[in-house]
């Protein structure tokens, strides 16, 4: 306060610079989610995010390089598309009726109708693993069926 009694004005805090971008707009950024960095990039109205799948810097700079000029070249970025495992036996049964015996394709279909397809047809492929395997084959075997080996 100045000996009128009025209040003396502050100057405003300057503010800080903002750091610039070492990236051009449209080449992509990079995030970092834990140790791990990850792609962004919006393209055609659509973003589109993966891991890089590296902790390093530099080799995340050059992986989202290569997948900014893949774009640009004419390459989408690949989608994910989740196949299901009956659409999976699906194209398997179509194959089979090429290369098989028919005797051959009708044992397929019977084991997948009788057992598989209500274990595992509706899963998503990605899904299905080892423990899933494996707990399947436990109740298999609790109800009785036995394990055959082809030789």
């Amino acid at each position: 306060m100045d000996t009128q009694g009025n209040l003396a004005v502050m100057p405003k805090p300057k503010k800080k610079p903002r750091k610039k971008s070492l990236r051009v707009r449209g080449q992509g950024s990079l995030i970092r989610r834990g140790e791990i960095f990850w792609m962004e990039l919006n393209w055609r109205g659509a973003r589109y995010r993966r891991s890089l799948e590296t902790a390093d810097r530099e080799t995340a700079l050059i992986k989202l390089d290569a997948e900014v000029a893949a774009i640009r070249a004419g390459e989408l970025p690949k989608k994910f598309d989740p196949i299901t495992v009956q659409s999976m036996f699906d194209a398997f049964i179509i194959r089979a009726e090429v290369d098989c015996k028919p005797r051959t394709v009708v044992d397929y279909k019977s084991r997948w109708n009788v057992h598989l397809k209500s274990a595992f047809g509706s899963m998503i492929a990605t899904t299905v693993n080892k423990d899933r395997i494996t707990s399947y084959l436990h109740t298999r075997m609790k109800e009785g069926a036995t394990m055959h080996t082809e030789s």
